[in-house]
This record gives C-alpha cells, sequence and structure tokens, in this order.
C-alpha cells in the first residue's frame, strides 16, 4: 500500500490490506524493531531494523523442514509469541556429547532442553537400542531434530517434519534418528515412547495443538462461508509459539534468559519498553488513537539479535483511501488539525 505513514522514529513499518474473519476490509500495520544483545545485556538499537517478513522462511526445504521465521503478517494474536531462534552451542565450542539448553521469562523456566549429538537406533535382537552420540560443536535448536516425523503407516501430529517418529517397527527403522533435541524430564529411551517434540521455535499451522484452533472446513463451511474463515476459528492459531511460550502481559524489565546458546555466556536481557503507539487519521470519521498489540518477541542467538513486532488492524470501511494518515511512534500520537481530517 503507498497510504501515507509517518514513522517517527525510523523503524520498519508497513500497512497490509487484509480480510477480517467477518470477511471485512481492514488495514494491518506491522512495525518492527530491532537490537544487538551486549556482553552484560546492554541492548542497542540497530541502524536497519528488521525488514518485514511476508511469508515463512524455513530451515530447509519449503514443506519439508521446520519453519525458522514465520511471516509478520498474520492476524492479531490474543498474547504475544516469545520465540527462539539458533543454535546449541557446545561450552566453549569444544566437542561435547550433550549440551543443556534453557529459557526463562521474568524468572519463570519456560523450557529445559537437552540437545544430544546423532544417535541411532538398532535391533538388538532383544530389543532396541540407541548407538553412543556423535560429539558436536553446534546444532540447530529447529523441530527438524526433535521427536516427530511421518512414514507410510502415520505421522507425529504434533511434528511431522522431525525423527524418531514409527508406525511400526521393522527393518526399515534400522539406522534410523532418535531425536536430537528432547526436554529434560521427558527423554526418549524405546522407539515406542511418544515424547512431546522439544523446541523453542516456530510450530507449523498444520501441527497440534495449531490445527485444532483453526476450525472447521466441511461441506456447510463450503456452502455457507467460503472464502470466510469458518465460524469456529479460534484466534490462539495465530500464535506460531508453543503455548508456554506465549507472553500474556509482557512488561518492560522482565528479564529473558537463555543458555547453552552462545559459547561463552548465557545471553540475558532485560525487555525494552513494549508500549508502541499508532493513530489512524481519516477522512470522514474521528480520529483513532491506540497501543499496537506487541505481536512477537525473536530471539536469534546466533546473531545476538532481539526483534520485537508490533500489530494494529483497523476497519477502513471497505475504502482504505478514507485514511488519510497512519502515524507509529515511541510516544503517544497528538491529535491532527488538518482541514480536511476528521478529528475533532
Amino acid at each position: 500500500m503507498t497510504l501515507a505513514i509517518t514513522n517517527e522514529d525510523g523503524l520498519t513499518v508497513e500497512q497490509l490490506p487484509m480480510l477480517a474473519p467477518n470477511g471485512a476490509g481492514i488495514l494491518q500495520v506491522v512495525v518492527k524493531q530491532g537490537y544487538r544483545i551486549e556482553p552484560g545485556g546492554r541492548l542497542v538499537p540497530l541502524t536497519e531494523h528488521p525488514p518485514i517478513r511476508y511469508e515463512d522462511e524455513y530451515w530447509g526445504e519449503e514443506g519439508e523442514s521446520a519453519i525458522r521465521y514465520e511471516t509478520d503478517a498474520a492476524l492479531s494474536k490474543p498474547f504475544t509469541d516469545l520465540l527462539v531462534v539458533g543454535h546449541a552451542v557446545a561450552p566453549g565450542e569444544r566437542p561435547a556429547r550433550e549440551v543443556q539448553v534453557g529459557l526463562s521469562y521474568g524468572g519463570r523456566v519456560l523450557r529445559r532442553l537437552i540437545v544430544t549429538g546423532d544417535r541411532h537406533w538398532y535391533d538388538r535382537g532383544v530389543g532396541w537400542s540407541m548407538t553412543s552420540p556423535v560429539p558436536f560443536v553446534r546444532m540447530p535448536l529447529s523441530y527438524d531434530l526433535a521427536f516427530g516425523g511421518l512414514d507410510e503407516g502415520g505421522h507425529e501430529a504434533r511434528n511431522t517434519v522431525g525423527r524418531g517418529y514409527a508406525s511400526r517397527l521393522g527393518d526399515g527403522f534400522q539406522g534410523a534418528f532418535a531425536p536430537n533435541i528432547e526436554h529434560v524430564d521427558d527423554r526418549v529411551r524405546s522407539p515406542r515412547d511418544r515424547p512431546a517434540p522439544a523446541g523453542m521455535g516456530v510450530l507449523a499451522r498444520n501441527w497440534a495443538p495449531r490445527l485444532g484452533w483453526a476450525g472447521t472446513y466441511d461441506a456447510a463451511w463450503q456452502d455457507e462461508r467460503y472464502p470466510l474463515l469458518p465460524t469456529d476459528f479460534d484466534m490462539r492459531f495465530n500464535h506460531s509459539a508453543h503455548p508456554d511460550q506465549w507472553l500474556r502481559s509482557p512488561r518492560q524489565g522482565d528479564r529473558i534468559s537463555i543458555s547453552g546458546m552462545h559459547a561463552e555466556r548465557v545471553l540475558s536481557f532485560e525487555l525494552p519498553d513494549p508500549i508502541m503507539h499508532a493513530g489512524f487519521f481519516f477522512t470522514k470519521r474521528p480520529c483513532d488513537k491506540r497501543h499496537m498489540h506487541l505481536s512477537a518477541v525473536v530471539v536469534d542467538t546466533d546473531e545476538s539479535r532481539l526483534e520485537l513486532c508490533w500489530t494494529a488492524t483497523v476497519d477502513v470501511h471497505g475504502d482504505p483511501f478514507q485514511l488519510l494518515e497512519t502515524v507509529v511512534s515511541r510516544r503517544p500520537v497528538t491529535p491532527r488539525l488538518a482541514a480536511d481530517c476528521g478529528c475533532s
């Protein structure tokens, strides 16, 4: 869109036309700000802020690997996603068979994972065992390496791209990879185990529990609602993080700590001010000023980078060009007094 945007802080801003679940035409504003995480936890604003992602980015082949970054263009979320992208790193970058990885927010532990070098299942004749882990220095923290997968007989609904799943055991499972990434308190002991897939990143839209919030797409929907979302669509579907990593009310100063994903230190820092202001100024109706919703907090541990993403949607009543100007700012937006603005 080429509608006027006043960007008072030099952040990344875009306006995207969308349809609301009820079919109304809306305009979504997306704002992104980036920081470099320095030793000691100091955050330095980037001179060039992260770009808006218009499509998903994958760890490997599209559709055949886990999503590394999900698009920023999505309908509203009830809460804020906290996502971590990067690699588990052996201490001092010396090869290790296992590395413990942790994530905490506001003093609350969200994730305790153990990352293990490659192991394979083999049949000893009296049962299945795993080979010893191969030492590693860096391991992608990707759901590709967590428990999951699919075969001709079935799939793991919580992670279809992982490793270690088998609908039945037989010669075809001989030499199969065991999962590399596990929850500390839910580790694989047998190929018949079904542990919860472990990670800190994006859950695909067709995985449980996310898929369960997508709604019902049946003949009635096809006849009565298509192409709109079904009436039982749940906005929680728009979250890309696991529910354990939803932030209900993020506040400035909340501490985020990530261990096991840097060779020399724990990445620990305080959340910056989560408030972003937006003002929408129209030709024929009063202005609309509000706080934007903090949609996602993304930490890239490989780059020691923090990304914040905010969104706001406004009903344009079918005519986006009645919107004269959108203002985004870290400070409260002041009313416009132009003669052609509908502000009072």
